[in-house]
């Protein structure tokens, strides 16, 4: 008899499918290699962060990081003038309807 096999296994309810059954393994090795493999995965990144990879430097990170907030007040600032000439914002008692405002108020 093998250790953690069940004698009896799981046996399909249809009839179809005959005297074929699947047995019963309390532990799968189909998860034991999964799990084995999740945890060489992340060791092996562990691995490449620390050794491998080259990190900026605190000047770099500061110009890099100055850079993405200059251009990020550009384009909300970009985005406002083109909601700002087009009226998306605007309302009844605003004085600027926008091009698409005068548009609407022709027809």
């Amino acid at each position: 008899m093998l250790y953690g096999c069940s004698s009896v296994g799981r046996v399909p309810v249809s009839k179809t499918e005959g005297r074929r059954f699947e047995s019963c393994h309390p532990c799968n090795l189909k998860y034991k290699k999964i799990m084995a493999a999740l945890i060489e995965f992340v060791k092996e990144s562990y691995v490449e962060l620390m050794t491998k990879v080259t990190w900026p430097t605190w000047k770099d990170l500061q110009s890099s990081s100055i850079l993405v907030l200059v251009t990020s007040v550009i384009i909300a600032l970009l985005i406002f003038v083109m909601d700002y000439t087009f009226g998306i914002n605007s309302g009844d008692d605003v004085l600027w309807k926008g091009v698409l405002g005068f548009v609407y108020d022709l027809i």
